[in-house]
């Protein structure tokens, strides 16, 4: 009785208004799965004739393509951003099937902007209804406008992890190519071969998915303008360097045998300075762990007499 009692209390007009609004967020959302469910339809075999890293059970994958793609205006809206989140993919070595920049960016705010919509217009139905104060449709509103924004905000830290991961697995395993490529320099073979020993030796590994895009670029395009552009793609300074003295190397016909092993000497010897100097800062902190556990352990032991001591007080 108290409910219905509660309800006679609202007006009519308020109570119809939040009525329509509930079922038209419930309409809103059927919408929204329905064309969800068109949008993840198997996408065109365009993307495996651009060698792109499309995967056809990746359905997340597919929505931002399609997103993407019927949305694609809305990611120039801020080109410096875009420029940003552009270069942070080709860190990331063009994740997410090869998606451009402006459709992944755009993809992600319709998504957001649609998970506002429907989160603000429950609000905004709470408010209307009496249910909820003038929070309810101020939060509504910051759910709709805010969401966007905070979905492409995250898009760029998802994109900008990608690069990292993708950096630092490349830095790990640079030193091993360059060793793998002296010996193979040594046996008499050439720059090309390198590439190919260590495509086999590692051929799950971020590098040598790059070095098979090289390899494919230095068939139209000289073998030191492909190494530009690996460097290009890399986002380490120092293997950038490797990779532009090896082009320079190739230019002018040097020893590369002893290019590699000098590049791999002076790699090798800046890991160990960035690992000292890790070791160095984690020590205060081990310290302080040390402290605080030979304390606690103290202070377990000591326990018992400091609570009889007490007792004689």
């Amino acid at each position: 009785m108290n409910f219905f009692n509660e309800v006679a209390g609202i007006p009519f007009a308020r109570l119809a208004v939040a009525t329509l609004v509930t079922f038209g967020s419930y309409m809103a959302a059927m919408v929204v799965l329905r064309m969800l469910h068109s949008l993840l339809a198997p996408v065109s075999a365009g993307f495996d004739n651009r060698n792109l890293r499309l995967q056809s059970s990746d359905t997340f994958t597919r929505l931002l393509h399609r997103l993407g793609a019927r949305f694609e205006p809305m990611g120039h809206a801020a080109p410096r951003y875009l420029a940003w989140t552009d270069q942070k993919m080709v860190y990331a070595g063009r994740p997410f099937g090869g998606i451009s920049a402006a459709r992944y960016i755009a993809a992600f705010a319709i998504l957001g902007l649609l998970l506002g919509l429907i989160i603000g217009g429950v609000l905004i139905g709470a408010w209307l209804s009496g249910s909820a104060g003038p929070r309810g449709i101020i939060l509504g509103f910051i759910f709709i406008f805010g969401m966007p924004i905070l979905t492409v905000l995250l898009a760029g830290l998802v994109v900008r992890g990608e690069a990292a991961k993708v950096g630092a697995s490349i830095v790990i395993s640079f030193p091993y190519f360059l060793d793998l490529a002296v010996l193979v320099i040594q046996a008499g073979g050439q720059t090309r071969d390198t590439f190919r020993e260590y495509i086999h030796a590692a051929p799950n590994s971020e590098l040598s998915r790059e070095l098979r895009v090289l390899m494919r670029e230095a068939d139209a395009i000289p073998i030191e303008d492909a190494l530009l552009r690996l460097a290009d793609r890399i986002e380490a300074p120092t293997i950038k360097t490797i990779l532009r003295n090896l082009s320079q190397a190739q230019r002018s016909s040097g020893n590369l045998s002893a290019f590699y092993a000098e590049q791999a000497g002076e790699l090798r010897s800046i890991r160990w300075d960035i690992a000292e100097r890790a070791i160095n800062a984690m020590q205060p902190k081990l310290k302080i762990a040390e402290f605080t556990m030979v304390t606690g352990g103290s202070l377990t032991i000591l326990a018992s007499s400091i609570a009889t001591m007490g007792g004689m007080f």
